[in-house]
């Protein structure tokens, strides 16, 4: 349920972008700590937006879709984790070649899934940031995050250290 509130509240922001006549945010975050407001922040160039949502995730993310300083095809797969080792929260790049739908998934080391970060029936190609915090339920461990978009995937190791 605190995916699809985050989800939500970050299409309002491309909704209410471009009925102010801007194009959707290239930019927007949204970030909690448990017991307090969702607070979210869009901008688009022109507008800024922001808002605030009372809710109680267990999980705090960020998510920001950078832009591309190239102009080569883009790639895929999971860039860098920083920082790694964490404690409690590391930010995930990663990038997406063509538009497809996208899942970005936290396992523990026995498999078990810890945490569904994104899971987007489509996403737009790019490069993107998401804060994981792996919060206080989590033990000290190695875990594993993994990005699936259409017929890819690809794995990369965190190590949280409380």
């Amino acid at each position: 349920m605190k995916y699809i509130t985050l989800i939500l509240i970050a299409i309002a922001f491309c909704a209410m972008a471009q009925d102010k006549g801007g194009s959707a945010p290239a930019e927007y975050s949204l970030q909690s700590n448990v017991g307090q407001p969702i607070t979210g922040k869009a901008n688009d160039g022109a507008h800024d937006m922001k808002a605030v949502v009372n809710y109680e995730p267990r999980v705090a993310v960020s998510a920001k879709r950078l832009p591309d300083p190239t102009d080569r095809p883009l790639a895929f797969g999971i860039g860098e984790v920083t920082p790694n080792p964490f404690n409690p929260i590391c930010e995930i790049e990663f990038e997406i070649g063509e538009k497809s739908p996208v899942a970005l998934e936290i396992f523990d080391i026995s498999g078990r899934l810890v945490a569904r970060i994104i899971d987007e029936p489509e996403m737009s190609p790019g490069v993107y940031r998401i804060a994981w915090d792996g919060g206080a339920q989590n033990p000290s461990g190695t875990y594993l995050a993994r990005l699936s978009a259409g017929n890819k995937s690809d794995v990369r190791r965190l190590l949280y250290i409380k």
